[in-house]
């Protein structure tokens, strides 16, 4: 962080427009936040590199079931936010940093190419993100933990984006990006967060509310998705 201080303080002076400048941090806050400590902590743990970076396939099946989960999991979001108006009487100061964040955001979208918008808020997040709560924190957690370190990993993934509204909707999804890195890998836990994200961009001004509709729609995704991964799990055992 100390770095994309420097890099903001550098930057600033420049003619460049403020989405390039704003472009330039978040890409820098993903790789020195998130991939760098990563492949530090790697290398001072002794572990190679090359276990960071496997991405391992393990079938069709478990990722069509993942996506279905995730779909899911976007459509029911709205259920697991807390409301505006809550979180600025709770705290002011998170509120306004919601909103700055919201702003940037949107800024972000209606100035940027839509593969440079993809890329800084899917595929970049996807990689970086996960390289560092899955395949290290998770990974050195689930030496003592097990499974369990995925409820932990999960929620320090929540409080690390400093989102109160959406707290408890990005700690359920943590879990569950968890829960496909455990049992299934790296690769299947990158897709996914990969995905939400991008979901997130195609459809954010479409789901704010609570809907029923969207609400049996997604927990009609979850149930198939769950489905086909329980009998995945029944085709390996024989």
């Amino acid at each position: 962080m100390a770095f994309v201080a420097l890099l903001q303080a550098a930057i600033e002076p420049l003619s460049w427009s403020g989405s390039t400048k704003d472009f330039l941090l978040l890409t820098a806050s993903q790789i020195f936040s998130f991939a760098l400590p990563a492949f530090i902590t790697h290398y001072f743990m002794k572990r190679s590199v090359h276990d960071l970076l496997y991405l391992d396939f393990k079938g069709f099946l478990p990722l069509i079931a993942i996506l279905l989960i995730i779909a899911g999991m976007f459509l029911l979001v709205p259920y697991f936010l807390f409301p505006a108006s809550w979180v600025e009487r709770l705290c002011y100061v998170c509120w306004e940093w919601e909103r700055s964040i919201e702003n940037t955001v949107q800024t972000l979208l209606k100035t940027l190419p839509w593969y440079s918008a993809l890329s800084l808020f899917a595929i970049l997040p996807a990689f970086c993100e996960e390289w560092f709560f899955r395949g290290t924190l998770q990974y050195f957690l689930q030496q003592h933990w097990r499974y369990f370190a995925a409820i932990v990993v999960g929620i320090i993934f929540s409080l690390f984006h400093l989102q109160l509204s959406a707290l408890l909707a990005r700690a359920v999804l943590g879990v569950l990006l968890g829960w496909f890195y455990w049992r299934y890998g790296l690769f299947y836990a990158v897709i996914a967060h990969f995905s939400y994200n991008a979901l997130t961009l195609l459809f954010y001004d479409s789901l704010q509310e609570v809907s029923l509709l969207y609400g049996l729609i997604g927990g009609g995704l979850l149930f198939l998705g769950f489905l086909l991964l329980t009998i995945d799990k029944a085709k390996r055992a024989f």
